[in-house]
């Protein structure tokens, strides 16, 4: 193997602190809470929507502030960011049952009215090396203290965090939810070589009050949390919130006065009223709800938000100040606020205008901004008029439309009434490969000459599917099939394939013999080809694997026809040896992945590993990080060099009292020039504690890094 050379004498000196001082708590020592817990709850959502994720919290006391960091994955969503006060990674909230707590306030003519005051923080984390996580949204709960500064106890959903989907996502894949919970180093590049120190254990705490006689102490507590299924489900058929009614009585006024704004919801944990121009809500409430006594100074719209199930709905309401004095103007009614159909499908429902004046003239019912191909005809009636809405979305015509109904009364007064209509777009069930380029794919790849590689055949259905058949057309020099591997949604089927008669080219079948359709899973996979890479392949190329020619039976009954499946090709990717990341690059961050394998800070997967073994000796260690470091200068290694002759290395200490500190040395003969040292430490954690590795001055051109556990093992680097 050829290396940078660095020489050495004959020994290397560290040296380590040992004593007996407490230090800051790792998460390891962390003791959590057996009746606090918090959790994400699981939802679901649309490919390219905006869905909430929920946050729910369990507390048997006051929780007077709170601190959590959530980890989510960055290839399934978005969080939804707002500026505030420059501050550009700031991200969007809405708090929730307990957590919007309201207290009542005058607004400047003297009307009452409902303020939210809360100082919930959410923005993307920055470590403690300055280094933004865009994968981490961090929460913080710090009032001051004018503040309503206390969240009660309960078990209940406290606020949600608005994400954007991908819209690229496939049905009934998942993303997956952690806190995040890891201990934390700083890094001080002022001096060379930098120095790392461990500043504690970053994980989810509350400050709670709790009364200890004859006070109330504020206690830090650490809320258990779920590691697992915390998830955003993608679904297609989402079932989305939605108002049967959101109304407001009187809707009409002749001043400024008071009304009650009601609603009825379905597939919802909560609603939420606003009104234009203030960030604070109107009020909040469940499923059903009202509130009384709203202020209305002018003709004001409100709106109210629905939230379940990690989506959304909205719906409004006008109470409108009279344009004439002494005149109410007009109530518009409808008997859907929010519906969907499918392209090709009628949507009907009746719109009602009604004149509430004692003595009631003539009323004008109108539509406007109308769908293309929609029908509202216009009414005129005395006292109350109704008209029925009609449209067949034509094919091409998928999306969000909102038809606004008009009123219109003799004194020139104005009712109005909003409906949204979601039209469904008809799609053909998908075959493709989620190993397909990034960043919408996630490529399956290896080394030259690397067996069992998985590559994914993905199907996404909105119909019960009994078989599926596809070709495959895919570059037989550099790619072998050895044999087809069925998942969890097709277990029993049967599979026919015609691998090896036409090199290049396959067609695979597959059904139940028993008629049993496909099944739903924890992934899209219906089956996955294992293949092997020829040694011939280039590193850092792909190559494609076609899909076509899909089709599907949706019906065993002979009378129904299969259907064709729109089919997307995917790729295999051949790595290079010392590209860690699979970034197709060499450099710095290949190193920099090798050091944290090898001090324990992250681990490898199969693929990864195999790239980062740059000596080929079935491990990962020093050699490799040398030669890595090689690769980058362009000076390729010899994979698995002779063996040299031994080092020998030995601790050097003395005894030491309890209490006191010492340094110990760690002492090697060389049998030759080296260019890197890889060692662990063994210790007995219940007698000491070890400090941090110095190098001595001969050897200021090394870097060093190191990795303590607190059980009883420190590697060094």
């Amino acid at each position: 193997m050829r290396v940078v050379k660095i020489p050495l004498l004959c020994m290397v000196v560290l040296s380590i602190a040992i004593g007996s001082q407490a230090q800051v708590k790792h998460c390891t020592d962390l003791t959590k809470s057996t009746v606090d817990t918090i959790k994400v709850v699981s939802f679901a959502g649309k490919p390219g929507a905006e869905v909430m994720m929920p946050l729910k919290m369990k507390n048997d006391s006051i929780v007077r502030a709170f601190s959590m960091q959530i980890v989510f994955d960055t290839a399934f969503l978005t969080p939804v960011l707002q500026n505030i006060e420059g501050d550009t990674t700031a991200v969007k909230w809405d708090a929730v049952g307990r957590f919007r707590q309201v207290v009542q306030v005058q607004d400047s003519l003297g009307f009452p009215k409902d303020s939210v005051i809360t100082k919930l923080s959410v923005n993307l984390y920055t470590d403690p090396d300055g280094k933004l996580r865009k994968n981490i949204v961090n929460c913080n709960f710090l009032p001051a203290a004018n503040d309503i500064d206390s969240l009660l106890p309960g078990n209940d959903v406290i606020f949600y965090v608005p994400f954007t989907a991908k819209p690229t996502l496939v049905h009934n894949t998942v993303c997956n939810f952690t806190f995040y919970a890891q201990d934390e180093y700083q890094t001080d590049n002022s001096v060379f070589p930098p120095v790392v120190t461990f500043v504690g254990c970053r994980q989810p705490q509350e400050s709670q009050a709790w009364y200890v006689a004859p006070r109330t102490d504020d206690i830090t507590v650490f809320p258990t949390f779920p590691t697992s299924a915390m998830v955003f489900r993608v679904d297609t058929n989402a079932v989305q919130p939605a108002f049967t009614s959101f109304t407001a009585n009187p809707s009409s006024l002749t001043a400024a006065g008071t009304t009650t704004l009601s609603w009825v919801a379905t597939n919802t944990d909560s609603v939420v009223v606003t009104r234009p121009g203030q960030t604070t809500a109107v009020g909040k409430g469940g499923a059903s709800g009202s509130i009384t006594n709203v202020s209305v100074t002018a003709t004001t719209t409100f709106t109210a938000t629905a939230y379940g199930g990690g989506n959304t709905a909205t719906a409004s309401a006008t109470v409108t100040v009279g344009t004439t004095p002494g005149n109410l103007n007009p109530v518009v009614n409808s008997t859907v606020l929010l519906d969907s159909v499918n392209e090709g499908q009628t949507i009907s429902f009746t719109v009602t205008a009604t004149d509430n004046d004692p003595v009631g003239g003539s009323i004008t019912l109108a539509a406007v901004n109308l769908p293309t191909g929609a029908s509202f005809p216009s009414q005129v009636n005395v006292g109350t008029v109704t008209g029925t809405f009609n449209w067949t979305p034509n094919v091409g015509q998928k999306g969000t439309y909102q038809v606004t109904f008009t009123g219109t009364d003799q004194s020139a007064g104005v009712g109005t009434r909003t409906v949204t209509i979601v039209v469904v777009g008809l799609e053909y069930d998908r075959l493709f490969s989620t190993s397909a380029p990034p960043p919408d794919g996630r490529p399956v790849g290896g080394l030259r000459g690397t067996n069992e590689i998985f590559f994914p055949v993905n199907l996404v259905s909105s119909k019960v599917v009994y078989g599926i058949q596809y070709d495959l057309t895919y570059p037989y020099q550099l790619i072998n099939i050895d044999s087809i591997v069925l998942s969890g949604r097709i277990p029993d089927y049967a599979v026919y394939d015609n691998i090896g008669v036409t090199p290049g080219n396959i067609r695979v079948v597959t059904f139940g013999l028993n008629n049993e359709p496909v099944g739903t899973d924890t992934t899209t996979a219906v089956m996955w080809l294992v293949v092997t890479l020829d040694s011939s392949g280039v590193p850092w190329t792909s190559a494609t694997m076609r899909l076509a020619n899909g089709r599907e039976s949706v019906d065993p009954n002979p009378n129904v026809a299969s259907l064709p499946l729109v089919t997307d090709s995917g790729i295999i990717e051949f790595d290079n040896p010392g590209d860690v990341n699979l970034d197709h690059y060499i450099d710095v961050g290949d190193v920099v992945n090798i050091v944290a394998y090898i001090i324990g800070n992250y681990p490898l997967t199969r693929r990864q590993f195999a790239t980062a073994d740059v000596i080929q000796t079935a491990a990962v260690d020093v050699f490799d990080l040398v030669g890595d470091i090689n690769l980058i200068y362009g000076i390729p290694p010899t994979p698995t060099p002779a063996p040299a002759a031994s080092a020998i290395v030995a601790l050097a200490y003395n005894d030491i009292s309890s209490g006191r500190s010492e340094n110990m040395s760690v002492t090697s003969e060389l049998p030759t020039e080296v260019a890197g040292v890889q060692l662990d430490v063994a210790y007995d954690p219940r007698a000491v504690e070890l400090g941090k590795p110095t190098k001595t001055e001969d050897y200021r051109n090394f870097t060093l890094q190191y990795k303590d556990n607190g059980q009883g093992k420190m590697t060094i680097l």
